[in-house]
């Protein structure tokens, strides 16, 4: 839902989320150079643009390249979710595998509940093959 504006006013909940373009050039070079925090902002505003996912999807993996636990855990959740549907098993075990190590790469960052029953439902999909 669009709002109206006046002058610098925000159109959209997401214009929160866009950064200036000389905001952006400085934090993509912080990013750059491993700065998490970043990181995570350039992910929030390429989120926010319209036809930009591929510039969020890009910071996303540098997050995880740097351990993000939050990162690591939606990469995770969401490849277990996938290879549950996928049909050809050889891809299906190739994807639990992967989502078993960014799940618990995202524990060993942060641990937590939500990631240990992670790990424990990728293990058991992955037996159940």
């Amino acid at each position: 839902m669009a709002l109206a504006a006046c002058g610098d006013e925000q159109v959209s909940p997401s214009d929160a989320f866009v950064l200036p373009e000389q905001e952006l050039a400085t934090l993509e070079a912080s990013a750059g150079k491993g700065d998490v925090d970043a990181v995570t902002r350039l992910i929030a505003h390429y989120e926010a643009l319209s036809g930009s996912d591929d510039l969020a999807e890009k910071w996303k993996a540098r997050a995880r390249d740097l351990g993000d636990s939050k990162q690591l855990y939606y990469y995770a959740a969401s490849t277990y979710t996938a290879a549950v549907r996928e049909e050809d098993s050889v891809k299906r075990h190739e994807m639990l595998v992967e989502a078993l190590a960014a799940a618990r790469r995202s524990n060993e960052s942060a641990s937590s509940p939500s990631a240990k029953k992670l790990i424990l439902d990728v293990k058991r999909e992955m037996h159940a093959d």
